[in-house]
């Protein structure tokens, strides 16, 4: 228990990068959708992307065949072969293409009614899993090279794929992902109460509303 304490610790000095966009997340989504939403949508997403992730190193579904490079075991917390910190951002980008979904379906001045309707509808969810997908295209790029940047090298494909040598089915685990992560979330949501939030108006920046959104798109 202390040697993984030890190594989160480490992880985080590691890693400031993804702790600073998590610790950036938990607060918008704390003030946007209540602390209960923040945490059951943070613990889903990492726990459905670490089951993915897990299968995906061994079987290939439902990335494809890939393998993280183990340069950094012991020198910050993995989980059996895939790092913490990886299925954990996820939660971070379930998060935006979730919020980003709502904002490209709701009118401005939607009645509470209509928000909870659609936060909760079919074409959100499917619309999440096809921006979640989208946001991956550009993540791939930078991240499958990222021993030219300060990432450092992180994962590797046995064979290069269609896309910038990202395999196709890539993508589609990423949309299977975030689709699984967002409909758990709605299932479990329809049974919460509202929750106290901080008031903003529907006239603010569309940047607000992708990372910290208007409470009544997101709150019933």
């Amino acid at each position: 228990m202390a040697e993984a304490i030890q190594l989160l610790v480490v992880t985080v000095l590691l890693r400031p990068y993804a702790f600073l966009f998590l610790a950036f997340y938990l607060t918008a989504a704390s003030v946007a959708i209540g602390w209960r939403r923040t945490a059951l949508l943070t613990g889903l997403a990492w726990v459905v992307a670490s089951l993915a992730e897990y299968s995906s190193t061994r079987t290939g579904i439902p990335f494809g065949v890939y393998s993280y490079i183990s340069d950094t075991k012991g020198r910050e917390l993995w989980i059996s072969n895939v790092p913490f910190m990886d299925a954990l951002s996820l939660a971070f980008l379930a998060y935006v293409s979730f919020t980003l979904a709502q904002w490209l379906r709701l009118p401005v001045g939607a009645s509470e009614r209509e928000v909870t309707a659609v936060r909760r509808s079919w074409p959100i969810l499917v619309l999440t899993a096809f921006v979640f997908m989208l946001i991956d295209t550009a993540i791939e790029l930078v991240a499958l090279r990222g021993d030219h940047w300060f990432l450092g090298e992180i994962y590797e494909y046995p064979e290069p794929g269609f896309f910038f040598s990202v395999p196709l089915t890539n993508f589609f685990g990423w949309a299977i992902t975030g689709f699984v992560t967002i409909a758990s979330f709605q299932q479990i949501d329809r049974g919460l109460a509202a929750e106290p939030t901080l008031d903003q108006g529907v006239t603010d920046p569309v940047w607000r509303h992708a990372l910290l959104p208007d409470p009544g798109l997101l709150t019933s």
